[in-house]
């Protein structure tokens, strides 16, 4: 990643485009999941790309590249949620498959789509699972990210669960 950092500093644009296609997918899962709409999300997207481009100087440890880019969309994603007034519907919200699993997600189909799966949660606990299931960030990266409490992001992503839980038809708790 370093060598890929000082590569884009010194004005290589294939680093550049390798650095933005490693990052793409997870990115745009996140943001998407956030703004529910394919243009917003890649609007969002644009300007946490530019920014990092802008910043790329200032930034320390160059393995939080992504968790700096992540921060930086989720930011982006609320300015543009506060500008917009249209909430896109249901069926738009598409892709991403469940990557990790734990015990009742293993009972789950596996064409399960998991933006299907958690769209009826609360914005905050999608975007709390996508980090955690989707981009295997800890509790602990989750709670820097969101400017949280470590035990708030436990308890948000237990009582997501046990939501789910009681969607999918299985009775019993997360506990």
């Amino acid at each position: 990643m370093k060598e890929l950092i000082e590569r884009i500093l010194a004005g290589d644009k294939y680093a550049l485009e390798n650095l933005v296609n490693s990052m793409w997918e997870d990115l745009y899962f996140i943001a998407k999941a956030r703004v529910k709409n394919k243009y917003k999300a890649g609007e969002a997207m644009q300007d946490t790309f530019v920014a990092l481009l802008e910043n790329i100087n200032n930034i320390k440890d160059v393995n939080k590249i992504k968790k700096w880019c992540v921060t930086v969309l989720i930011n982006n994603c609320n300015r543009i949620m506060r500008t917009q007034n249209k909430v896109l519907s249901y069926e738009e919200i598409r892709g991403g498959y469940l990557d990790k699993s734990e015990n009742f997600f293993e009972r789950l189909e596996k064409n399960m789509n998991f933006l299907d799966l958690i769209s009826f949660l609360e914005e905050e606990d999608r975007i709390i699972l996508s980090l955690h299931y989707r981009d295997d960030y800890t509790t602990r990266e989750i709670a820097e990210i969101l400017q949280m409490n470590e035990s708030t992001i436990r308890s948000k992503m237990k009582r997501a669960r046990n939501k789910i839980k009681l969607k999918i038809g299985d009775g019993k708790n997360d506990r």
